[in-house]
């Protein structure tokens, strides 16, 4: 029986949803030899190879002759580059890209990652200042910019980029949440959670559960976690009720935590040579997992 592309390229995704990669790489490079012109094809093609830790930036790139727009195939390519070590070229893509199309979220995240994973901190989000000169409205720009600098708990620059948003484009909720964010997480300031509330949003939940075990409202945080625990947001806030059962000597510890504990210790014995040749992969693992 013959497959169209488009078959061979849904089977391959079916494939790769049942994490049976091997079998989708067959079948996907079956559907490039059906159809060597298919940006689908192609995509799937690289997809695959990237995560199967094949090398991959060749296929990204003949895919990107077929779809040169596609912003997925722009971000795949720099990160299949940054995995097989061309890091310049990677952030060069990036760059020239960025440089036409400035409101890109995706491509400030992905290119602030690899500066950073490179050894270019000083300038990881040099794009992102550029960004903002040419599109100063852009509360989603402003807001990603903001995120880097809240993951590394840098709250100083953090702070600035939201007082500068806040003065440019004056009353927005979500300023305002990422205000309350930075007041919380970093520890100088008094947060007021009690507008928000009633949002149920997980984000702010999360933070106010976080603030609260730090002040030690054991009870108040296990309540506000204790919301999402029903909801398809409950595997972030589990964790939190481990820690405030615990801190509460609640018997509901032992039956999420196990007595003793469901934890423990493996020796994997890698040799010095074993532990070097992982690290490449170690590498790629993680800018993948940032971006």
């Amino acid at each position: 029986m013959t497959h169209s592309s488009a078959d061979l390229v849904q089977r391959a995704a079916a494939l790769c949803g049942a994490q049976q990669m091997e079998e989708a790489l067959e079948v996907i490079t079956r559907a490039v030899k059906a159809s060597p012109n298919d940006p689908r094809a192609l995509f799937g093609l690289a997809q695959i190879r990237f995560e199967t830790w094949r090398t991959a930036a060749e296929n990204f790139a003949e895919a990107r002759r077929y779809a040169p727009g596609n912003p997925d195939l722009i971000r795949n390519h720099a990160l299949a580059l940054a995995a097989e070590g061309e890091d310049g070229s990677a952030i060069e893509l990036l760059e020239d890209v960025l440089d036409t199309n400035p409101g890109w979220i995706d491509g400030h995240k992905t290119l602030a990652t690899l500066r950073i994973t490179s050894g270019k901190q000083d300038r990881f989000d040099q794009s992102y200042i550029y960004a903002v000169e040419t599109d100063p409205d852009n509360l989603a720009l402003r807001l990603a910019w903001f995120h880097h600098y809240a993951v590394a708990n840098d709250w100083t620059k953090a702070r600035r980029i939201i007082a500068d948003a806040q003065s440019a484009l004056g009353l927005n909720k979500s300023l305002d949440l990422a205000a309350l964010f930075i007041a919380s997480e970093s520890g100088e300031g008094n947060p007021d959670f009690s507008p928000y509330a009633h949002l149920g949003d997980p984000g702010t939940d999360i933070c106010h559960v976080r603030h609260l075990l730090r002040s030690g409202q054991w009870d108040t945080a296990e309540t506000v976690a204790s919301r999402h625990i029903h909801l398809t947001t409950a595997r972030i806030f589990w964790p939190y009720l481990s820690l405030c059962w615990r801190l509460l000597d609640d018997d509901r510890a032992d039956w999420l935590d196990g007595a003793p504990l469901y934890t423990g210790t493996f020796d994997l014995d890698f040799s010095a040579k074993e532990l070097s040749d992982i690290l490449p992969l170690a590498i790629r693992f993680v800018i993948s997992w940032q971006v």
